[in-house]
């Protein structure tokens, strides 16, 4: 991964260059010239080159900024494994059928962050099966590499419940468990 930010970053200042290039290059092989566009307006040659300026200094920061964008993925598999695990548990404990059943219930939600795993559980409020899932996501802790942390929230209302909540009201949390660094 920090290979193809290198890449991406000397893409990046390989266009600039170009483009500059490109641009003083013509600069310089005119003088002061009128162009006429369409329109009939007069524009002065150095407007023009002050706008292709402009324009290539957008153009590579839009893809300075988009060579960086997306979630960071890194945590995906751990935060899979302590899915299935607690989905197993709340089978086992007769909140749901099944896997898609539990699916369906929206019992769970990850949230990808750079450094490690995010999960919400939603309408999960029993004791004994929050007891569980505290233990599986111990477990589940001590396998992410050293350095991670881990973040879950036990909100006591169903996730439809919670979107439809104003966004000034504070989610009803009632257990937060915040694991970092081993």
């Amino acid at each position: 991964m920090p290979n193809n930010h290198v890449n991406r970053t000397f893409f990046c200042y390989a266009l600039l260059r170009i483009s500059l290039r490109y641009i003083f290059a013509q600069k310089c092989s005119t003088k002061k010239l009128r162009v006429t566009w369409a329109l009939g307006f007069k524009i002065n040659r150095e407007i023009l080159l002050m706008k292709k300026i402009v324009i290539a200094l957008l153009m590579t920061a839009s893809i300075s900024i988009s060579a960086h964008a997306g979630e960071d993925r890194t945590f995906d598999q751990h935060a899979h494994k302590a899915i299935t695990a607690v989905k197993n548990s709340l089978i086992n404990s007769g909140k749901c059928t099944n896997v898609n059943d539990c699916t369906k219930k929206q019992y769970v939600f990850f949230n990808p962050i750079s450094q490690g795993i995010d999960l919400h559980f939603y309408g999960v409020t029993e004791e004994v099966l929050v007891q569980q899932i505290f233990s599986i996501l111990v477990q589940q802790y001590y396998r992410l590499p050293p350095g991670s942390s881990l973040h879950a929230n036990f909100v006591s209302s169903t996730k439809e419940v919670d979107v439809k909540r104003s966004v000034f009201k504070a989610a009803p949390v009632f257990v937060e468990i915040h694991m970092k660094g081993q």
